[in-house]
């Protein structure tokens, strides 16, 4: 039961897609209502200062992505090439020890 821990939804590369674009357009959506409102900039939920036109940047820099590169939400284990292989030399280096 401990390796059930992990949610299986978060584990598709379609879910990370949405959950990251739902994050983005949230980022671009606060960034454009304090744009619409006058404020150039607000604060965060840490308290910090967040320029407006950044966040929208940001924010839309992240549904870009999103969108064009879906490649970029794969499993870390298809990234990989090699995954699951030998390695081809010692991990030790090539000196034998005495």
């Amino acid at each position: 039961m401990p390796d059930e821990c992990h949610m299986n939804a978060f584990r598709s590369p379609i879910a990370r897609r949405v959950i990251f674009a739902v994050i983005c357009l949230l980022i671009v959506l606060t960034g454009a209502g304090n744009l619409l409102k006058g404020h150039p900039d607000y604060r965060s939920y840490k308290g910090l200062y967040v320029f407006a036109p950044f966040a929208v940047l940001v924010g839309c820099l992240g549904l870009v992505l999103t969108i064009w590169r879906p490649k970029f939400f794969a499993d870390q284990a298809k990234k990989r090439g090699r995954a699951g292989r030998r390695p081809t030399r010692s991990s030790h280096g090539s000196r034998k020890r005495r």
